[in-house]
């Protein structure tokens, strides 16, 4: 009877974390401060610490026309953990341009209020629907 139980139980934790791993959330990425309202809002989806908020290595992203101070992004993506990086790449080249000596002239914002592209401090793990806003600096 012991071993019966404990083989129930064995089998409904795993079920559990099989189908956390497998469920999908919605993400809205809510993105402020767009000035002066032109070029691309890029919006990346980071899962790897080694390769994040590269544009080319979004596991998820949307490139849109910035039409408006204040713009929504929306996702339908797997449990997991993530950061975000967006850029108003107002020149529309795909990337954040910077200056001769390296800070950007384009204006950029990370999730979690991270200042500076560090996976560990943006990121966040998705395990429900969640809205995420980010300033644009």
């Amino acid at each position: 009877m012991r071993k019966e139980l404990l083989s129930l139980l064995l089998f409904f934790i795993s079920t559990v974390n099989i189908n956390a791993q497998e469920a999908k959330y919605n993400l809205s990425v809510i993105v402020h401060n767009i000035t002066p309202q032109k070029g691309n809002i890029l919006v990346g989806i980071y899962d790897n610490p080694q390769t994040a908020f590269n544009p080319e290595h979004a596991n998820i992203g949307d490139i849109r026309a910035a039409k408006d101070e204040t713009m929504e992004f929306h996702f339908y993506i797997p449990y997991g953990k993530y950061a975000i990086g967006v850029i108003h790449d107002k020149n529309r080249n795909n990337k954040l341009d910077k200056n001769f000596i390296g800070i950007p002239t384009e204006k950029y914002g990370f999730s979690s209020e991270a200042s500076k592209p560090d996976f560990s401090k943006a990121s966040f793990r998705l395990d429900k629907d969640m809205k995420i806003h980010i300033y644009l600096e």
